[in-house]
Formats: C-alpha cells, sequence, structure tokens
C-alpha cells in the first residue's frame, strides 16, 4: 500500500466517524492538517471542526477553528491613536501631518479631548482619543487601572450582531473590557485588549451602513 492509499483509507474511516463529532488526523512535518472533519457542526458548515452546542475536545489541534456567522467582519469602522500627551499628538497629527480633526459635534472645541476625521482617503474613520477617555469609556474611571497594558491604539471592526460576537469571543477564552452596549453616540460596541494592550472593538455603527 502507497503512502497516498493509506491516508485515502484513514480519510473514508474517519468520515464515518463524523457523525459522532470525532476528528482524528496526522499533521505533517511540515505543520499542515491532514484528515476528516467534522460535519455535524454548530454553525451547519461540513468544513467546522467545532461546537459551542455540544464541545468537544479536539483529537488534533491543527483541525481548523469552527467561524461562525456572528463573526462575520464587515470592515474597520475606526482607528485611532490613544494619546497619554494630547498637545503633542496633536501638533503631530493635525499640525504636521495637516489632518482634519475636529471634535464631535457639541464636544468642546478647545482641543483637549477627542479628535477626528472620517474625509481621509482609504480610513473611514481616525481618531485621536486621549487615555484618560479611553479609561472612562472602559471602566468608568479617567485613570487607566495598573491591572491593563496601557493602550496606544484603538481599533473597531464592524459586526451585524454586536452582543453574539461578543459572546463568541468570550466563549473562545477572551476577556471583555466591557459587554456590548450603545454609547452615548449611537454606536454599539465590546471592547477587549489584546496581549500588547491595543483596545480591540466589534461594533455596529449605524450612520457607516448603506440605507434600506
Amino acid at each position: 500500500m502507497t503512502p497516498d492509499d493509506w491516508l485515502a483509507d484513514r480519510t473514508r474511516a474517519e468520515s464515518e466517524l463524523r457523525h459522532e463529532g470525532v476528528v482524528l488526523g496526522i499533521t505533517r512535518r511540515d505543520g499542515r492538517y491532514l484528515g476528516a472533519r467534522r460535519a455535524t457542526a454548530c454553525c451547519g458548515q461540513a468544513t467546522c471542526s467545532s461546537s459551542t452546542a455540544a464541545p468537544r475536545q479536539r483529537l488534533n489541534d491543527m483541525a481548523p477553528a469552527c467561524h461562525t456567522p456572528g463573526m462575520d467582519v464587515r470592515f474597520i469602522s475606526s482607528f485611532s491613536i490613544i494619546t497619554g500627551r494630547p498637545d503633542a499628538d496633536r501638533r503631530l497629527f493635525a499640525g504636521a501631518l495637516d489632518l482634519p480633526l475636529h471634535p464631535p459635534e457639541g464636544a468642546e472645541a478647545d482641543g483637549t479631548g477627542y479628535l477626528f476625521t472620517d474625509t481621509v482617503e482609504g480610513a473611514k474613520h481616525f481618531g485621536l482619543w486621549p487615555l484618560g477617555e479611553a479609561a472612562e469609556a472602559c471602566f468608568g474611571t479617567t485613570d487607566w487601572p495598573e491591572t491593563h497594558p496601557v493602550p496606544q491604539a484603538s481599533i473597531e471592526f464592524e459586526v451585524d450582531d454586536v452582543a453574539a460576537a461578543a459572546e463568541e469571543l468570550e466563549g473562545a477564552g477572551y476577556v471583555l473590557l466591557h459587554p456590548a452596549r450603545t454609547e452615548p453616540w449611537g454606536q454599539e460596541v465590546a471592547r477587549l485588549q489584546t496581549a500588547d494592550g491595543v483596545i480591540v472593538g466589534v461594533s455596529f455603527t449605524p450612520w457607516m451602513r448603506p440605507a434600506d
């Protein structure tokens, strides 16, 4: 029996176990996973290899994880620099780079708070976010807690269902800074941090969506 014949027989045998949710396989030296994937999936897709409804330990960690419909990222809705020195960074971004930064409607125009632009090609929203305001948004206090790495930036990914996306992240073991909620400006968002401190949001931004 050739190696290819052996692998074909093994794959056929594994396919008979798919209804039990069993994932068996081998990992080649180059790291590639070979073997059958489970067909009974939490999202109904034949390529799914994990189930949130009835989780099972995968017998091979190289098997791809399930991508559920709740995490269908539409676009990057926002990117912001988080700054502990707003004056210095304002001189860079609004001065040297000449970006048309301005405060949100109704906010103080003294330049000490949040500034943004949505008119630079390639970015739906670029902001300059003072650290104290980021702390207040995430923790309800103007002091960033010592228990979390101080962030340098924030990025938000647009999804259709923020609550479902947040639940999926928590199910994958991530700890949210706060659950899904609607901000005063009308955007729904849930936030977490990367290991290096970047704030990551999953958001739903009504004014960035096409009209029905």
